[in-house]
Formats: C-alpha cells, structure tokens, sequence
C-alpha cells in the first residue's frame, strides 16, 4: 500500500432527504451513538 506524501483525512457524510426533505426525526435514531475522535483541527493549518 502505497502512503501519500502529504496528510489526508478521507471523510464520507451522508445526507438522508426522504420525499425530497430531510426529516425532523428519525424514529428509532441513537444520536448518544454517534461520537468523534482525534484532535480538532485549526483552520487552514495542518498539524
């Protein structure tokens, strides 16, 4: 596997819409399951 040179982060997001909108709520969601990590980062610099 080949590493960059350079740093790089890959990030997927996904946006729901459902009927064309995004939903206020989503039943069943478990937002206390979504959790982040690693260091914040400062804008338009790289660590």
């Amino acid at each position: 596997m080949k590493v960059p040179a350079r740093r790089q982060l890959s990030v997927e997001v996904w946006q729901i819409y459902i009927g064309g909108k995004k939903p206020e709520r989503l039943p069943g969601a478990r937002d206390d399951l979504i959790s982040k990590a690693g260091e914040p980062a400062t804008p338009g610099r790289l660590p």
